[in-house]
């Protein structure tokens, strides 16, 4: 129950103002008829001891009402009291708190000032709302003060009735006392309200230094921890900078890696046929001038064909080159009709099997490198088309054909060409140098 709610609770206007209307109706009457009648008619004429009766039950009612007020404004202002003592305690705790999280850790710095703030705007308009019900509760102790003067005023009003009508009627002693207590009561009730309603005003300044103070720091933390916020996000990009460059870095040394790697197996691969040149050189002085025993002579270039070192021995495209590398030579390269009319002529009679595709020979002529594009090994001879057997190349199978084979045709010697699996079909060779 709410202190601005208690005497409107107990001491209702309604009540007070019956209290008025009765005591006014006993006067009317008195007016009129020249007597006062409570179930006694004329009791002044018969003595007064009627009057005096509701006079003791009037000023009894009141005192009790005034006692009632008194005695609720007591404890409610008591209560009041005792609770603005604590009141701001749990504020300041909260505050003292949320520093030293905030003086730990700045990062919620931000967070805790606008719950503060939040917190303070609260605060605020509670103290308003509260401003506003001590106004109405003092809007309420002037009617009860202005009730009380025209409630004094009809009693001097009483009196001077009574006087008139009684001349001589005497008050018993318990009146004067009543009235004594109902003023004392009244005066009571007015200073317990007024106090009360500067306790509880009051109560709402005792920590506003304190909370000054405590918003004085947060706002230097602030301004301190937007300094250390900036300083983390410049931190921020330039580690991500620095990161960013050192995977560009590992990326070019992954690059340089790859290319030294590539370099290396050149330089190993030239060695070995330098090694191989070396050797077909002192072979070729050794000779005359003429080709390696097993190598075949034309247009002062030799050949080798692997069928005629063993029939059986078949190789991919990639084991065939690396045979004739190490020989000091490569797969043959077709570059004019002689030279495609002489090896198709020569391998007519290597044949191992009553398939023309088995019985072909592994040529430098390739498209590895882009699909379509077909290339001799030496990147210079110009391929000419009409080499190809009908509806060759077609890199057939699941795993395509990207390396050339030579075949021997009894009925056209120019359509003797047809594209194989570099790595899974097995075919004899030839090399030239």
């Amino acid at each position: 129950m709410r202190l601005w709610d208690m005497p409107t609770r107990v001491f209702k206007a309604e009540e007070s103002r019956a209290v008025h209307k009765t005591c006014s109706s006993a006067m009317e009457t008195q007016r009129k008829t020249g007597s006062v009648s409570f179930n006694n008619y004329k009791i002044f004429r018969n003595g007064g001891d009627g009057f005096n009766q509701w006079v003791i039950l009037c000023l009894g009612l009141l005192n009790a009402v005034l006692l009632i007020v008194a005695v609720v404004l007591g404890i409610n202002c008591a209560k009041v009291k005792e609770g603005s003592l604590h009141i701001s305690n749990p504020a300041v705790t909260q505050l003292f708190n949320e520093l030293d999280y905030l003086r730990s850790n700045h990062s919620d710095v931000i967070e805790a000032e606008e719950e503060a703030k939040k917190a303070l705007e609260s605060a605020i308009n509670n103290h308003k709302e509260v401003k506003v019900k001590i106004e109405q509760l003092k809007t309420v102790n002037d009617g009860y003060q202005k009730q009380m003067q025209a409630l004094q005023v009809e009693k001097a009003n009483l009196k001077s009735n009574v006087s008139a009508l009684g001349g001589s009627t005497k008050y018993p002693p318990i009146i004067p006392f009543l009235g004594l207590l109902n003023a004392v009561l009244l005066i009571t009730a007015v200073v317990i309200g007024v106090n009360c309603a500067k306790v509880k005003e009051g109560s709402l300044h005792i920590s506003n230094p304190a909370v000054t103070q405590l918003f004085s720091e947060l706002d230097y933390l602030r301004s301190n921890h937007s300094d250390v916020i900036e300083a983390e996000e410049e931190a921020k990009k330039a580690l991500e900078s620095a990161i960013n460059n050192h995977k560009e870095v590992k990326v070019k040394i992954e690059q340089l890696k790859t290319v030294n790697d590539g370099y290396q197996k050149q330089m190993q691969a030239l060695q070995v046929e330098k090694a191989n040149l070396k050797s077909n050189v002192s072979a070729l002085e050794g000779s005359c001038g003429g080709c390696l025993p097993g190598w075949a002579l034309f247009n002062s270039s030799c050949y080798f064909f692997s069928y005629t070192e063993s029939s059986t021995v078949k190789k991919n495209w990639h084991e065939s080159r690396e045979d004739c590398v190490s020989r000091g030579s490569d797969l043959v390269v077709i570059d004019n009709q002689e030279e495609q009319k002489y090896v198709s002529n020569i391998i007519q009679n290597m044949k191992t099997s009553n398939s023309k595709w088995e019985n072909g020979f592994w040529i430098g002529l390739t498209d590895m490198e882009n699909e379509g594009n077909w290339t001799w090994i030496n990147n210079v001879t110009e391929v000419q088309q009409r080499y190809w057997m009908d509806g060759e190349p077609n890199n057939g199978g699941d795993f395509g054909e990207h390396c050339g084979v030579a075949v021997h045709s009894a009925f056209n010697p120019w359509k003797t060409r047809y594209d194989g699996n570099c790595d899974l079909k097995q075919l004899h060779w030839m090399c030239e140098m």
